[in-house]
């Protein structure tokens, strides 16, 4: 099991027992620390939620509005009932807006941290001569590590290598669109939250596409949404399908 299907498994339930996740957390130090925090998180939102509501609370809401239907005045037990609407507002506040935002913080950061710190370690943009188009079977050879079939549209792809990232073996390309270089990760899992972000001195954009993700970076943001789009196209087959 890889990191990426073990901390999904994690957000689906901390306590998963799959025997693979738990001997991939005893070898992942990362892993057990973000399964570990999710516990945390999980604890956190119990104890918020424990919230002593007074015997007969409802009942004694719901019989003074009753008794009062053409008052306009608020009223203590108005003020109660209001104070009661927003504690479940607060709570499903927790649970919606800040538990995703907790998770984002603790999970994807660190996988765009990771993408970005590679793509400038190996900056294909740097030392890579563009005169001729790489290989049709090293391009096949590499896409096929992230189940993608070879695309009719080679000359989009200048350069092409396997890395390995966060424990997940993919494609790394240098693609080109209208005479703009992006680089470009096949991620082999569907799992990834499409989103854009900003990091260090990159840009980048996440998009699913048919049971896998694309990760699109250059070094301005100036079209990554267009170039997304059109990677995502241009790499549309899955290589069982190829």
């Amino acid at each position: 099991m890889n990191c990426l299907e073990c901390r999904r498994l994690t957000l689906i339930n901390p306590q998963d027992d799959n025997p693979a996740r738990t001997r991939h957390l005893r070898e992942c130090e990362r892993c057990a620390r973000f399964s570990e925090q999710i516990l945390q998180q999980d604890e956190l939102i119990r104890e918020a939620v424990l919230v002593d509501v007074p015997e007969g609370f409802a009942a004694r809401i719901l019989l003074s509005q009753s008794l009062q239907p053409t008052s306009r005045r608020p009223t203590r037990w108005n003020w109660l009932s209001l104070a009661a609407s927003l504690v479940l507002a607060v709570t499903l506040y927790m649970g919606a807006v800040l538990v995703p935002g907790m998770i984002n913080e603790t999970f994807y950061r660190p996988f765009e941290s990771d993408l970005v710190a590679h793509t400038s370690k190996h900056d294909m943009f740097a030392h890579v001569s563009h005169e001729h188009i790489t290989d049709p079977e090293k391009i096949r050879e590499v896409l096929a590590v992230s189940d993608t079939a070879l695309p009719g549209e080679l000359g989009s792809i200048l350069d092409a290598t396997t890395c390995v990232i966060d424990g997940i073996e993919m494609a790394h390309l240098l693609m080109e669109k209208d005479n703009e270089q992006f680089v470009v990760y096949v991620i082999p899992h569907e799992s990834i939250v499409e989103r854009t972000f900003r990091h260090s001195n990159w840009a980048g954009q996440l998009v699913n596409v048919d049971h896998r993700s694309l990760a699109v970076l250059n070094r301005d943001g100036v079209n990554l949404d267009a170039a997304a789009s059109h990677f995502a196209e241009v790499l549309s087959t899955p290589l069982s399908s190829g």
